[in-house]
């Protein structure tokens, strides 16, 4: 059982790293305490943009995100993979095995840092007649929308909606939830928060179906 993790999520100005800008990496310490995630250390960093928010997504949820990014000094890929990968140790994580979770952390949080130099690509490489696997993170990510697709299959539906008004119905005891810091949704660190959240609330609600017999 992975006892620790590390919470993902990024701002960005876009979907292609290729023509956007990095704005926040938010990460979460997220620590195993025998029935649900428990939130540790955490992290906020923003990368400098001139960009102007243009989309109304932008312009409602990432304001402040692009005001700080605009006021923010530039830092190069490589110092901002150091600072990724100072946290990252200070939680008890090393390259090659750096453990992420995420909304999406597989489909574009890293391979958006990958494009941008900030992680490096995790991979197998031939060393001394034996495979050695190198990189910063480990390929295996926990993906919170597979968590909720089991989820959505174990009581039959495929609506994200029903889930969450089941997730109403367990005690308030059952779950645990970590404190939102200073900001709102779409923030990164704050999604890192209301992600865990989320998983808490799935695993109790998973619980609450096997304690029944169902």
């Amino acid at each position: 059982m992975t006892e620790k993790m590390l919470m993902l999520d990024i701002e960005t100005t876009g979907i292609d790293p290729a023509c956007e800008d990095l704005l926040q990496i938010g990460m979460l310490e997220m620590i195993w305490e025998k029935d649900h995630w428990r939130d540790g250390k955490s992290v906020c960093l923003y990368q400098f943009s001139n960009r102007a928010p243009i989309s109304d997504f932008a312009r409602e949820h990432q304001r402040d995100i692009y005001t700080a990014c605009n006021g923010t000094i530039p830092v190069r890929p490589d110092e901002m993979r150091k600072r990724v990968l100072q946290f990252a140790e200070a939680c008890g994580f090393n390259p090659p095995n750096l453990k992420f979770a995420g909304w999406n952390a597989a489909g574009f949080d890293i391979p958006f840092l990958v494009a941008k130099e900030i992680l490096r690509p995790s991979k197998y490489k031939l060393a001394g007649g034996q495979e050695h696997r190198v990189g910063d993170f480990h390929y295996r990510i926990y993906d919170l929308q597979s968590a909720l697709k089991f989820t959505m299959d174990l009581f039959d539906t495929d609506s994200k909606d029903k889930i969450t008004e089941l997730i109403k119905t367990l005690p308030e005891n059952s779950i645990y939830h970590a404190a939102f810091p200073t900001g709102a949704a779409h923030d990164g660190l704050w999604d890192c928060v209301n992600q865990l959240n989320f998983l808490n609330d799935l695993l109790a609600l998973v619980r609450s179906r096997f304690k029944d017999g169902n």
